[in-house]
């Protein structure tokens, strides 16, 4: 799982920022919502999220999943922490077996990364 310090740094790296401050000020954030969020003080909204992960270029559904878990550990909810993890690690079983099975087969080098870019991303993302 990601933290939110990887999310705002990652999109600061990405905007060219150099500061918690310059995220706040170029997204309109109020106060100082990065090091807030940075130091667990507070959670983004959903719709913050999204635009953070935008920003550092870690897919959407990736983000909120990191943001429920991080509500779930905030609330002391185990149950509920236990149970988003168990999902993502089938997820990156998925992805993992899915990438194998690609590999196996015979194409080539270029391929073999876009099936795997193809196939990760209808397992990892199932729509």
């Amino acid at each position: 799982m990601k933290t939110p310090a990887d999310y705002i740094d990652k999109a600061k790296e990405n905007l060219g920022l150099t500061s918690d401050r310059s995220l706040d000020e170029h997204f309109g954030f109020r106060g100082q919502a990065a090091w807030f969020w940075r130091k667990r003080k507070a959670r983004p909204s959903r719709q913050n999220m999204l635009r953070l992960a935008d920003a550092a270029g870690i897919d959407r559904r990736e983000a909120l999943l990191d943001l429920a878990l991080w509500e779930a550990e905030d609330a002391k909810e185990p149950e509920t922490v236990a149970v988003l993890e168990r999902i993502r690690q089938a997820i990156v079983a998925a992805v993992a077996l899915a990438i194998l099975a690609v590999s196996a087969n015979g194409a080539t080098a270029t391929e073999r990364e876009q099936n795997t870019a193809k196939i990760a991303t209808t397992v990892y993302y199932r729509k």
